[in-house]
């Protein structure tokens, strides 16, 4: 309720971080009640709001959730296809923690797919990805 009420006054003020915002929050309450028409719509308006603000970070992880929703209710391939975008964003911009994300998930795709070569391939990549940052990580920590 907070949120379509704040949303016009965004939209007044011109501003569009704050309109980006309340479209992914709203997104993530539909998503989390199960309501995906609903969390798909916002979470395209968002990304929608992220390329004209040209936003990376926010275009990358509008992708991940846009695909997320659509693996949920079935459309498996224009997930992949938004999965391939958000990965070919974050490798662009050195976004190592999302494409750890998208590998993952791109592998349990192929995996419910039937899909076990491209599925080893994801998860490999996952795992390789994930190793490498935990120990890239405990090297700073120290």
């Amino acid at each position: 309720y907070i949120l379509r009420k704040a949303f016009p006054l965004f939209q007044r003020m011109g501003n569009k971080n704050g309109r980006m915002e309340c479209f992914e929050s709203l997104a993530a309450m539909y998503s989390s009640q199960s309501r995906f028409s609903e969390a798909k719509w916002y979470y395209l308006q968002a990304n929608i709001m992220a390329n004209k603000l040209n936003n990376i970070p926010a275009q990358v992880s509008t992708l991940l959730n846009i695909a997320q929703v659509k693996n949920k209710i079935g459309e498996t391939e224009l997930a992949l296809s938004d999965y391939q975008q958000a990965e070919s964003l974050a490798r662009e911009y050195n976004f190592v923690v999302k494409l750890i994300e998208i590998k993952g998930d791109i592998g349990e795709i192929y995996r419910k797919k039937g899909n076990y070569i491209a599925a080893g391939t994801a998860l490999e990549e996952y795992n390789k990805l994930k190793d490498s940052f935990l120990n890239n990580n405990n090297l700073q920590v120290f």
